[in-house]
């Protein structure tokens, strides 16, 4: 039994240590990602991704969505960033990680909002909120996100609730 203990509780060690090191590199990613989402930068919010996302990375904008690529999310990202005169918040929290081996489930809360123009051509507060679960492998001894699906989002033009967009 005793010796049953001391591998039990090295492999306990390793999956906390793993699930530490995941948890800093999402946080390091994270405001690397809202930096440039404040700047507008969409070049450079795909150079914070793309080293950390497998090749064939999946994202879902919601649990029923078609998948789309990298690419794809990248180019839906540009649309809705470019629709904000200023981006006011974009930050995204770690909620929980459960590493299990060489892959992980990740539960993320994110925010978004700033100001646009509407067809009234008056300054609007836009927002967007959702929790988002993100699936990682390890490619080569290093964390990588393989899906991204917005589990629930909620969009609300100037604090009231508005209707998301087709196919949301």
């Amino acid at each position: 039994m005793k010796a049953l203990a001391l591998p039990v509780c090295l492999l306990g060690l390793l999956t906390i240590a793993s699930a530490d090191a995941l948890r800093d590199q999402i946080n390091s990613m994270s405001a690397a990602v809202g930096k440039s989402l404040m700047a507008k930068d969409i070049v450079g919010f795909a150079k914070a991704i793309k080293p950390g996302v497998t090749a064939d990375f999946k994202y879902l904008d919601n649990p029923t969505a078609k998948p789309m690529n990298f690419d794809q999310m990248v180019a839906g990202m540009k649309m809705g960033v470019g629709s904000y005169t200023k981006v006011t918040v974009a930050e995204a929290r770690i909620l929980s990680v459960k590493p299990a081996g060489d892959s992980a489930t990740v539960l993320m809360s994110h925010k978004m909002a700033g100001l646009i123009t509407g067809p009234d051509k008056k300054s609007h507060v836009q927002s967007f909120t959702g929790i988002s679960i993100d699936t990682y492998k390890k490619v080569g001894g290093a964390w990588k996100m393989a899906s991204m699906t917005i589990k629930s989002s909620e969009m609300k033009m100037d604090g009231k609730p508005m209707q998301m967009p087709a196919g949301k």
